[in-house]
């Protein structure tokens, strides 16, 4: 399976010290990301384009250690991103431009 987050945290145990993991997981990028005793995965993830606000305030929770905070941002998030990466992928782009699109409305001032 492509998206399977303990080949990823089993891939990432094995790399060397100092290299860095980036998923791309996007169905799984709450617990990979803000990983375990052993080690996390950088994100490189295009639900962060349609997430911003979120994620930026998500990842700034677990910069400071709260990780409770961290998981109630971004952990509800990942339905989103699970609908709109489900296959079949095609029109994924599309999706995430029009909640981007929606989201600048919606936060205009």
């Amino acid at each position: 399976m492509l998206l399977d987050d303990a080949r990823e945290i089993a891939f990432r145990r094995r790399l060397p010290k100092g290299v860095k993991m980036y998923t791309g997981d996007d169905f799984n990028y709450s617990s990979l990301v803000g990983g375990d005793e052993q080690g996390y995965s950088h994100a490189l993830l295009g639900i962060f384009d349609a997430i911003a606000a979120a994620a930026s305030q998500a990842l700034a929770a677990l910069a400071a250690g709260d990780i409770a905070r961290y998981d109630r941002i971004l952990e509800p998030t990942a339905a989103l991103s699970r609908h709109i990466f489900r296959a079949p992928t095609q029109y994924c782009k599309t999706g995430v431009v029009f909640i981007e699109a929606g989201t600048c409305w919606l936060n205009r001032e």
